[in-house]
């Protein structure tokens, strides 16, 4: 992955850890940024990460139901349900006090 590439700015996880979530052969990662919500998605092709996108959100309810959808389109057995709570129960955590 070339790192000039990345879509995330260096240090932007220093006051809330990373939201992570496996889906079929993508993996899903998210973090806020200032008063934004950002989530990511790469493709795993043996220890390297392709085909990033990711997505900016205003509200923290449009970040869990890109994450449900995300989990839904892959090729899963995995329940979109347990990935949308993660999602819920990272956003709550993430929020200012």
């Amino acid at each position: 992955m070339d790192p000039a590439r990345f879509p995330w700015s260096p240090g932007s996880d220093d006051e809330s850890p990373l939201f992570l979530q496996r889906a079929g052969r993508t993996m899903l990662i998210g973090y806020r940024e200032q008063e934004q919500w950002v989530l990511a998605r790469g493709w795993r092709t043996g220890d390297r990460f392709t085909d990033i996108r990711h997505w900016r959100f205003d509200a923290p309810s449009r970040f869990v139901a890109q994450v449900n959808r995300l989990v839904r389109e892959a090729d899963t057995a995995a329940p979109t349900n347990d990935a949308a709570l993660a999602a819920e129960r990272w956003v709550r955590a993430a929020l200012p006090s």
